[in-house]
């Protein structure tokens, strides 16, 4: 019984210990939507940039756009997590290559460090206009 109890408090009851990396993602920061998500499986984040630009008629300059974006990750669970808490959640999954990309704050998730087929092959798929997001604002 203490098993489980230890078991629920770091997993919670949705079972996290199962949660995969399930798309490449980016959401806009400037909307008050905070559900106004990018994400697709075979692309990079400058492309879905480059998508959600298009989308709300910004310049498609990918520099003037950096700061509106936070890249990130689509989980198996439908939660947008940043590219440190994909890496942790890659690596359990066992998704993730044995060495990750690394700054000060630790090791953090790029497409790149991604297995192969672990999300389906670069460039097979264009990115979806909101496909697993609501439309932004």
């Amino acid at each position: 019984m203490r098993l489980l109890s230890i078991l629920f408090l770091l997993f919670g009851a949705t079972g996290a210990s199962h949660e995969r990396i399930s798309e490449i993602a980016i959401r806009d920061n400037e909307s008050e939507d905070e559900n106004a998500i990018w994400s697709a499986k075979g692309v990079t984040h400058a492309d879905l940039r480059e998508e959600a630009a298009s989308d709300l008629n910004l310049p498609e300059d990918d520099e003037e756009n950096a700061d509106r974006f936070e890249d990130g990750f689509l989980t198996s669970t439908g939660r947008f997590v940043d590219r440190e808490e994909a890496a942790r959640i890659a690596t359990q999954a066992g998704q993730a290559k044995q060495l990750l990309h690394e700054d000060g704050e630790g090791p953090y998730l790029q497409h790149s460090d991604l297995l192969p087929d672990s999300l389906g092959s670069l460039g097979t798929e264009k990115p979806a206009p909101h496909s697993a997001a609501v439309s932004p604002v």
